[in-house]
């Protein structure tokens, strides 16, 4: 069966190549250069969209508005979410409703008031009533409820302890919540959520505190949608990310204090119904984020796997061990997100692979490269992955890049904007 790839483009194009590797590029001069980390990372089948710390201005472009602290990957270019927010953007994730969730240090989205936290249809944004103080650090969803963590103790004047489900327009309690019951007099006495993620409808939080519910729980619990449950003993340190792969396994990152600096400690592990820990990857700084994919594991942070070549940012679990993900990136890497056998990556990124192709701040890894009976598949993540820029063009030679998943006959068709086949 032969797989059929059609370009539509405004210029004449000389030359075209496979990349020799499954990193993917999103370079693109002039976009988020220069800007800090891009801390979340959120691909749909139909979207890819981005948010952190960055602002670009394009007043420049009569065409394309500003971008604000969020946007996403469009036509071959980051483009914004209508007038986007006034301030960084920790979290986001897609709601059972289709629509995209994002919580900040925002007071507005799209212009208007929206405070902490708001809602992206995909034309228009609405606040999120309800917040008068505190702060979201992670949103999550599985298929019926919108769950949203930090530290924070009521929305609309009624008490909620660091912790709340959204489920049909409506804010709900988790049980009792999260609390600390023991806290330092010169620290907040409101549990502090870092993290979340979900596994079979379960969910799991990490982050300082020492009840779940009624259960005492040590900085790590487990919501089963009805009641809480503390995972062993518990974990110590500053809970930092957490991932849960397809065997039920947890893997935990913290920080603990020594001497009044954050030290990276060994990565938690439950299995087998008890903790081990999982020695750090060379030169860790720290872990920032963790990804399952299948019963693999990835993580993303600052940390340098060989000190004589630039593989950073970016390490697979191999037993106790941590191996390249070939070459990995020069940089940082803040967000870890999969989706369609694709591994996104988000941080402060200057190259990719081993022959450092630039690729500013996001890039993508091919984690399956065998799609079986799925050719429309492979076509269009090819074509997404076809990167056009400039368009149009006045240059006299214009590389395009993709990657096939499956070997297999291809066609390369080139068409004009007038709709005539040029090349094939």
């Amino acid at each position: 069966m032969k797989t059929v790839l059609t370009l539509y483009i405004l210029f004449n194009i000389n030359s075209i190549h496979c990349l020799e590797n499954d990193w993917i590029s999103f370079y693109k001069p002039g976009i988020i250069d220069n800007h800090r980390n891009i801390d979340n990372i959120l691909k749909t089948p139909d979207h890819l969209i981005i948010s952190g710390i960055f602002y670009q201005t394009l007043s420049e472009n009569p065409f394309l508005q500003d971008i604000h602290f969020i946007s996403e990957w469009k036509n071959s270019q980051f483009t914004a979410l209508g007038q986007g927010v006034n301030s960084q953007v920790h979290a986001m994730c897609k709601g059972p409703d289709g629509n995209i969730y994002i919580a900040g240090e925002f007071s507005k989205a799209g212009g208007l008031p929206a405070r902490m936290l708001a809602q992206w249809n995909g034309k228009t944004w609405k606040a999120m009533d309800g917040f008068s103080y505190g702060r979201i650090n992670s949103i999550v969803a599985d298929s019926n409820h919108l769950y949203i963590a930090g530290i924070f103790n009521d929305i609309n004047g009624k008490e909620y302890n660091s912790i709340a489900q959204y489920i049909k327009g409506k804010w709900q309690p988790l049980a009792e919540g999260i609390k600390l019951l023991h806290y330092n007099p010169y620290s907040s006495p409101i549990a502090n959520i870092t993290a979340m993620c979900v596994h079979e409808n379960d969910v799991y939080v990490i982050g300082n505190f020492d009840q779940a519910g009624k259960e005492l729980a040590r900085n790590i619990a487990k919501w089963d949608g009805k009641t809480w449950s503390a995972i062993g003993t518990g974990i110590i340190g500053y809970p930092k990310a957490i991932a849960v792969n397809h065997k039920g396994e947890i893997f935990v990152s913290t920080m603990q204090e020594n001497q009044s600096i954050l030290q990276q400690m060994p990565l938690y592990h439950w299995h087998n119904n008890t903790w081990d820990t999982i020695p750090l990857p060379p030169y860790c700084q720290q872990i920032n984020t963790i990804q399952a994919y299948g019963n693999d594991i990835y993580i993303g942070g600052d940390f340098r796997l060989d000190d004589d070549i630039d593989d950073m940012g970016i390490a697979k679990l191999n037993g106790m061990t941590w191996e390249t993900v070939e070459g990995g990136i020069v940089g940082s890497v803040q967000s870890l997100f999969v989706c369609k056998d694709t591994l996104y990556v988000g941080g402060n990124i200057k190259s990719i692979g081993t022959q450092h192709k630039p690729s500013i701040n996001i890039a993508a890894f091919v984690l399956n490269k065998t799609i079986q009976n799925d050719t429309n598949h492979i076509a269009d993540e090819s074509i997404n992955n076809l990167l056009l820029f400039p368009n149009p063009s006045n240059q006299q030679e214009i590389n395009i890049d993709f990657i096939v998943k499956k070997e297999g006959l291809i066609s390369i068709e080139i068409i004009d904007i007038k709709g005539r086949k040029i090349a094939s």
